[in-house]
């Protein structure tokens, strides 16, 4: 979590409380809606990403973390928001299609009809835009844009519609941790 003034609440919930890790809606009370809570509100809310509610041990603790987020959603001196992914499971959308949540959550649906690629591609473009324009003192000769268009369209390809893939094969290139140029490590990528 990167929001300045949250470490000393952090550590101090945690001194209090050594089980807070494994206990998942406390840990959300007790590690980030009451540290935010003592902060000065913010000019922009703070921003949560909660992946895989529905691999939440039972649909109790699902239930649990959903009220608190319901709770906080409709309190305004509380800035902050949450994306939460989950797989479409049937008491979680019923979850969300009670207040308050039906009126402060917004959906977005990435089923089968969703075109991942068209976000991936994006993602990777201007990835490899920031890695250029980082590394064009060790890249002479590389034209732009840089990767080629066959370079892009096989990346995309080979994410077979899986985001992570992207982000992965960004930190693979970007790294220097060896002697090998972006490029070098693009051309192993694909």
């Amino acid at each position: 979590m990167n929001v300045h003034g949250m470490l000393e609440p952090l550590n101090q919930a945690m001194m209090e409380d050594f089980s807070l890790p494994k206990r998942s809606a406390v840990q959300l009370q007790q590690l980030i809606i009451n540290p935010i809570r003592l902060l000065p509100i913010p000019p922009r809310p703070v921003l949560v990403i909660m992946d895989g509610l529905d691999e939440c041990e039972d649909f109790n603790t699902q239930r649990d973390i959903l009220a608190l987020i319901g709770q906080i959603t409709i309190d305004p001196n509380v800035a902050i928001r949450f994306i939460i992914t989950s797989r479409p499971e049937h008491q979680i959308c019923d979850l969300f299609n009670k207040e308050p949540l039906f009126r402060t959550t917004r959906r977005l649906v990435l089923d089968e009809g969703y075109d991942t690629e068209a976000d991936i591609e994006w993602y990777l473009r201007e990835k490899f835009e920031e890695i250029y324009s980082r590394n064009k003192d060790i890249m002479p000769g590389v034209r732009t844009p840089w990767p080629s268009e066959y370079a892009m369209r096989m990346l995309v390809w080979r994410a077979s519609g899986q985001f992570i893939y992207a982000p992965t094969v960004i930190r693979f290139v970007s790294s220097d941790t060896d002697f090998h140029t972006p490029k070098e490590k693009l051309s192993k990528s694909c």
